[in-house]
C-alpha cells in the first residue's frame, strides 16, 4: 500500500499563530481575518480594539481620576496590558508603509479606527457606498426579474 502525504504551502500571514499581514491591499479581506485572529487570541484584546484602553481610576472627593501606575492592582495591570498586546498584534501585521502611517497611534482602537478611515473612508462615506451598492444590486435584480418575466 502506497503512502500518500499531503503537501501544502502557506503564504505569508497564513498561519494561525501569526497575524495576517497587511501591505495596504485588499483591506476588507485583511480586516475580517484580523478581527478573527484577535478574537481567537483573546476576546478581551478585541474588546480593547473596539472600546479603547482601560484606565484604572480612583475616587478623589466627588471625582474619578486616573490612578498612578504604582497604585494599580494585578487585575488593573492585566487589563491595561491588553492594549499593549492589541497594539503589538496590529503593528506586527502591518507592512512598512502601513506601519509608518499608524506608528504615532497610542492605542489599539486608534490604530484600528485610523486603518478603517484610511482604507474605507469615514463611516458616513462607507454607509453611503454600501447604500449605493445595495441600490445597484436591487436594480440588477429588478432587471433580471423583468427579463425573466418577458421570457415566460
Amino acid at each position: 500500500m502506497a503512502s500518500t502525504s499531503t503537501c501544502f504551502s502557506m503564504e505569508e500571514g497564513q498561519s494561525i499563530s501569526k497575524p495576517p499581514f497587511f501591505n495596504g491591499a485588499n483591506y476588507p479581506y485583511w480586516k475580517n481575518r484580523m478581527m478573527l485572529f484577535i478574537q481567537s487570541t483573546d476576546y478581551l484584546i478585541w474588546d480593547v480594539v473596539l472600546d479603547g484602553p482601560f484606565t484604572p481610576m480612583k475616587r478623589e472627593g466627588d471625582t474619578l481620576v486616573p490612578k498612578q501606575r504604582y497604585e494599580w492592582n494585578d487585575e488593573e495591570r492585566r487589563r491595561v496590558q491588553m492594549n499593549a498586546k492589541a497594539m503589538h498584534i496590529l503593528f506586527f501585521a502591518l507592512g512598512p508603509d502601513e506601519y509608518a502611517k499608524m506608528s504615532s497611534c497610542s492605542s489599539a482602537k486608534e490604530i484600528w479606527d485610523k486603518l478603517e478611515v484610511t482604507h474605507e473612508g469615514t463611516s458616513e462615506a462607507v454607509t453611503r457606498i454600501e447604500k449605493e451598492e445595495m441600490l445597484q444590486h436591487s436594480r440588477k435584480d429588478d432587471e433580471h426579474k423583468d427579463t425573466a418575466a418577458l421570457m415566460h
